[in-house]
């Protein structure tokens, strides 16, 4: 419910609002602010984000195919050039990332279905109900796909029916599992992390953190595994039993490490992005971005990650050097690398491809809503109140013939969010968008 002041001539008047948050008429200030309300309350706002155009995924590949799925429920197959092929509709936002196997696409869906589709095609040829939204990656092991649910299990669905097979139940909301030599690592909600035999069927075992696993993905070097947490520790786990060999800790949450030869990356709610030594976890560098860092990664000699500062680094590996950066008009968590080139999906509602080298645009893809999603806040009795002056057409028009016209042109707001992210709200751009 949204209440205004009346008011019935143009000049200077102050009008109290009091609203419920909604992210299409305001900006990314009031979108991190309200994440950070999460970061506060120690929950997760993923299973909270609406329908709109952002895209939190990054690609997947097949044959001159690339597949992802956005907010806006849509799941797309472009070609590599950013061709739109063809696209599935589902009933529910689509946040993590696919997989692709013997020609079939595997991702899941706020609508509590995970879904096979041809590749070519994009004909659905299964999908598999859950409990919950499926808003997970998958995995695919010997004719099973797996996925996590919001209803606490880990499913797995035959490759060719899509008949449910295998489910696990777990102690929290599920976003995911990683399939390594038959076994089954996934975590997330209750802080618990599991090892689960396929072939046997059964728990391995498992390893209790302080808080929640920060559960995109897990990443193996040798008999070792890394895992990230919301305590603010990246663990390095004996895979075999799950004893820690190592832990380092940072101030803020840990997204998934990735490791490549003997380093291990991995990026951080406190805004830097860290650099270990694989077998030890000594610092070798970091890097402080402008917002929360997320996916961290090498490809071919250089480090590439995103940040909720609407850019896309490339460092690097050795010393952490920057050696380009990419503006973006939006928060980002994904990126994938591929044949020389980096591909990612923003909140701004657009699909990027960049030259990797270079960090020049190749093109951009817009989804089909131009605006981005909301977020719901952690209490749903949450209100904002803010405080208003309009202006009149005549003092406006003053402004601007001097060069002055500026957000509080159209509304002066006081409060929590004080005004942040009008221009957006107004369709200005920020200074660097593409």
């Amino acid at each position: 419910m949204t209440r205004y002041g009346y008011f019935d001539d143009f000049d200077e008047i102050k009008v109290t609002v009091s609203t419920t948050f909604d992210r299409k008429q305001f900006g990314e200030l009031e979108l991190i602010g309200t994440a950070m309300q999460y970061k506060t309350t120690g929950k997760s706002f993923w299973g909270r984000i609406g329908v709109g155009g952002s895209v939190t995924t990054a690609p997947v590949f097949w044959k001159g195919l690339m597949f992802f799925g956005a907010c806006d429920r849509n799941f797309y197959c472009l070609d590599v050039d950013g061709k739109e092929r063809w696209r599935f509709r589902t009933n529910g936002i689509i946040l993590c990332d696919a997989a692709v196997h013997e020609g079939m696409v595997f991702f899941g869906s706020g609508d509590h279905n995970m879904y096979a589709l041809d590749c070519q095609t994009g004909k659905v040829i299964w999908k598999c109900p859950t409990g919950g939204p499926v808003l997970s990656y998958a995995a695919v092991y010997k004719g099973l796909v797996f996925m996590g649910s919001y209803d606490a299990n880990i499913y797995a669905a035959d490759e060719k029916s899509g008949k449910e097979i295998i489910r696990i139940p777990t102690v929290g909301e599920q976003i995911g599992a990683v399939e390594k030599d038959g076994v089954l690592y996934f975590g997330y909600g209750g802080g618990v992390f599991y090892a689960y035999d396929i072939e046997k069927r059964r728990m391995l075992w498992t390893f209790k953190a302080q808080k929640r696993i920060t559960g995109w993905g897990v990443s193996f070097w040798g008999n070792v595994l890394y895992i990230g947490s919301f305590e603010g520790n990246v663990y390095a786990l004996d895979r075999r039993n799950g004893s820690v060999l190592w832990k380092f800790g940072v101030s803020d949450a840990t997204y998934l490490p990735t490791v490549s030869g003997n380093r291990v990356f991995f990026g951080s709610r406190d805004f830097n992005a860290y650099c270990l030594d694989a077998e030890t976890g000594k610092l070798i560098w970091k890097f402080r971005a402008g917002n929360f860092v997320t996916w961290v990664f090498e490809a071919d000699g250089r480090v590439y990650f995103s940040s909720w500062d609407g850019n896309v680094y490339c460092m690097h590996p050795e010393t952490g050097k920057e050696i380009w950066r990419f503006r973006t008009n939006g928060f980002l968590t994904n990126v994938s690398f591929h044949d020389n080139r980096v591909y990612f999906g923003c909140w701004d509602c657009h699909m990027y491809c960049l030259d990797a080298g270079t960090g020049k645009l190749i093109w951009k893809f817009r989804t089909s809503l131009g605006t981005p999603s909301p977020i719901e806040p952690p209490e749903t009795g949450m209100v904002r109140s803010a405080e208003i002056v309009w202006k009149a057409p005549e003092q406006e028009k003053a402004r601007e013939k001097k060069g002055e016209q500026q957000i509080s042109d159209y509304a002066d707001t006081k409060g929590v969010y004080a005004g942040a992210g009008m221009g957006d709200y107004l369709g200005k751009k920020k200074r660097g968008y593409v």
